[in-house]
């Protein structure tokens, strides 16, 4: 072989070698620019979790307060339903008891031989009003 034939070899060697070289350079940086891009990935990872968490608790202590709400609501409308009963039955004892107070002037009125049809009515009215 000829010397610029080894030449040309080693140029060729040289050549491959810093391809080589350059090849492996940018595979590295390749690397460590994924492997930085994937760090940072995984902190907005971290901090948006305890974002999440924060909102998950804030979730979960309204719907307990919501269930707590709709408990007492609950109570509140049995309670009110327990009185509407109770003022039902009230309101029926008032009206038969008030039937009875008319029915007694009413016979007050028609036994009393100074009372007459002017003073029934009017006896009446004014018991009723008072009441």
């Amino acid at each position: 072989m000829s010397t610029s034939t080894i030449w040309i070899v080693i140029a060729v060697v040289v050549a491959v070698l810093v391809i080589a070289a350059v090849i492996v350079a940018v595979n590295r940086a390749t690397r460590r620019r994924r492997q930085r891009q994937a760090d940072e990935i995984r902190e907005q990872a971290r901090v948006a979790t305890t974002r999440v968490e924060r909102r998950q608790a804030l979730a979960d202590e309204t719907a307990a307060k919501a269930r707590a709400a709709q408990a007492e609501a609950e109570a509140k409308a049995a309670e009110a339903a327990r009185l509407q009963k109770r003022a039902a039955t009230h309101q029926g004892y008032a009206a038969t008891s008030r039937q009875q107070v008319e029915d007694q002037w009413k016979r007050a009125d028609s036994i009393d031989p100074n009372a007459t049809t002017e003073t029934h009515e009017t006896s009446a009215q004014s018991h009723r009003a008072k009441s």
